[in-house]
């Protein structure tokens, strides 16, 4: 499995070199302004006039020398800093040295007004690339203001779309209903392990999620397509946190996870075997606290869900023969996602690459949200308590190698 493991991601680092389309002498600035009453009116989706080379740039091991230019000042633009948001940080931090860039975090605190601010401080400190990550609620006066400033700029784990649900700038980000099916599938093909062979028309499944998110609304209905086509007719639950009266940070919170998923089994003793997953990774710890607090063990229970910082945290703070619900999750590594998002930067930057070419020829086909620009997707890979360790040390190494 190891070794199944490191032949995908190595795949996938090299097919990275064919990120950016090597369109020289072309300027990062988009081909089109977006007007105050259409924000999201970006670059022309038309060919590049310039044919891509044959030689591939705008990844880790292209062939530009990093260090024969200035350092590149990068502003990580985050809605917050919780460990979700340090996590990227430090992915982003990882490749500094290699790529000659210096990242700056520069966090709204969960404030709208502060999100807006930093955008004016990055452009004003004269910042030579920016990363936006989350504040989607604001995606249209952000855009407006980003592409106004002239600086490139890329979406980074969330999507920026416009009216029409069109990406509005180049994005680095998952397969948002993959993400969700393969959480839930783990559990689908791996219950019998725990649980035995269960009367399967006792069973039950949850999602908890902040799915006023484009992205976790679409990890949410992964989850739910994956358990439905299994079991159909079978009872699904999603517990929607905003829905529920959650606001800033807490609505991707391991207590509000433990809030909802109680209140849903406590409701239902019908059901006596539960599924349960949810669409960031702050919801696996209070999922399996939940249902631990009413008695339950792997025998009836089993959680896995999208992201694993906190997952991992979780199982590192028990020792072997500690009991838990926690079982899997989705690794979403920091790493993975830094990679492209930091040389697809740079490569705007340097002019090798516009808004129009980057990643053209990455963007999946099926692509919910259309292909106006280019998407990266990133890889992701189920661990569980038992493997973790293993699988983190390879993508380590063959990413920082």
């Amino acid at each position: 499995m190891k070794k199944a493991l490191s032949l995908l991601i190595a795949l996938v680092l090299c097919l990275g070199l064919f990120a950016c389309d090597n369109t020289p002498k072309q300027s990062a600035s988009p081909s089109a302004t977006p007007s105050a009453s259409s924000p999201a009116t970006t670059p022309s989706a038309s060919a590049p006039s310039t044919a891509p080379s044959a030689k591939p740039q705008g990844y880790i091991d292209d062939d530009v020398d990093h260090s024969a230019r200035k350092t590149y000042k990068i502003a990580f633009l985050t809605s917050d800093f919780t460990m979700l948001h340090q996590g990227w940080f430090k992915g982003l931090k990882a490749f500094e040295n290699r790529l000659n860039v210096e990242v700056t975090n520069m966090s709204a605190a969960s404030n709208q007004e502060t999100f807006i601010a930093n955008i004016e401080l990055a452009i004003t400190q004269g910042y030579d690339g920016i990363l936006i990550a989350g504040m989607f609620e604001i995606a249209e006066r952000a855009t407006e203001m980003l592409y106004e400033s002239g600086i490139p700029w890329i979406c980074f784990i969330n999507i920026f779309t416009d009216k029409d649900k069109q990406t509005v700038a180049p994005t680095v980000v998952l397969d948002q209903l993959d993400a969700g099916s393969k959480a839930m599938q783990w559990l689908i093909d791996n219950y019998k392990s725990f649980m035995g062979d269960i009367d399967t028309k006792k069973l039950g499944a949850i999602a908890t999620g902040f799915v006023v998110s484009a992205d976790h609304s679409m990890r949410a209905e992964g989850a739910r397509n994956a358990f439905e086509k299994a079991f159909p007719g079978q009872p699904f639950f999603l517990n929607d946190t905003a829905a529920a009266g959650y606001t800033g940070p807490d609505v991707v919170s391991s207590q509000a996870a433990y809030e909802l998923v109680g209140a849903t089994v406590s409701a239902h003793p019908e059901i006596e075997y539960w599924f349960i997953t949810g669409t960031a990774e702050f919801y696996g710890p209070g999922s399996a606290r939940a249902v631990e607090a009413l008695g339950m063990t792997t025998k009836n229970a089993l959680v896995c869900v999208v992201g694993s910082g906190p997952n991992i945290a979780d199982w590192e703070s028990m020792t072997p023969d500690t009991p838990s619900c926690n079982v899997a999750c989705l690794l979403i590594s920091d790493l993975l996602y830094a990679a492209p998002a930091l040389s697809g930067i740079i490569a705007m930057i340097d002019g090798r690459a516009t808004y129009d070419t980057m990643w053209v020829n990455e963007t999946p086909k099926n692509y919910r949200f259309g292909n106006k620009f280019g998407v990266w997707e990133c890889p992701t890979q189920i661990i569980t308590r038992e493997n973790y360790a293993g699988i983190l040390a390879e993508v380590e190494a063959i990413a920082l190698s």
